[in-house]
């Protein structure tokens, strides 16, 4: 579970550097697990992705699923962008 969290992050920090943002722009991390023992040893992950910020994070536990194929992690990162965050105030 750690190289596929591990790998996803990679995956989304490129798609946002394809839109030139950075992980400092998440604003919200979402992970959906289906192994919580798994989401222990994946904290120094998240840490290496987000050394100096902290975005909000949720996660999902699928317990029992009775899925034995399949990711057993999956991630979503939300970035608000300050033009949006500006219209929305005004």
């Amino acid at each position: 579970m750690v190289e596929q969290c591990r790998l996803a992050l990679e995956q989304g920090a490129e798609l946002l550097a394809e839109h030139g943002l950075d992980m400092r722009d998440v604003t919200h991390f979402a992970c959906t697990i289906a192994d919580r023992e798994g989401l222990m040893a994946c904290l120094p992950v998240f840490r290496q992705f987000f050394p100096t910020i902290s975005p909000s994070m949720s996660f999902m536990w699928l317990k029992d699923t009775g899925r034995t194929r399949g990711p057993a992690i999956t991630c979503s990162l939300s970035v608000q962008q300050v033009d949006e965050m500006e219209s929305a105030v005004a």
